[in-house]
């Protein structure tokens, strides 16, 4: 990228590295998910100067598992608000706008229907 004058990277990472801890025991989880939001963080101000943009996106929950019985299908489905898109694409929307500005170095964009509000 710094030979072709710069570029875009994308990381990927957890919804709730983008929040804050909620309760005991999380701790676990929580720190190593953080880490790739810092990575982005530092690399986007490491590689500003070679017009190398660095951002990161934290989805959360994108698809009920396979093996997920009805009564937590009906528990997931009743925290998690209508949406007008699908999550994927939701998702996918987010990285496409990221590619698309140059104004965002070192940004977060959490995809999570608003689950992080609760």
């Amino acid at each position: 990228m710094r030979a072709g004058g710069g570029g875009w990277a994308a990381n990927l990472a957890d919804w709730v590295a983008a929040s804050r801890p909620r309760y005991c025991g999380f701790f676990p989880c929580y720190v190593p998910r953080c880490g790739g939001v810092a990575l982005t963080e530092a690399l986007a101000v490491e590689l500003a100067d070679d017009r190398i943009l660095v951002n990161v996106v934290a989805p959360g929950p994108i698809a009920l598992l396979a093996d997920f019985d009805e009564a937590s299908r009906a528990v997931r489905g009743a925290r998690d608000r209508p949406r007008s898109l699908r999550r994927d694409e939701a998702l996918l929307k987010a990285v496409q706008t990221l590619i698309e500005t140059d104004f965002m170095p070192g940004g977060t964009i959490r995809i999570d229907g608003g689950r992080h509000l609760r």
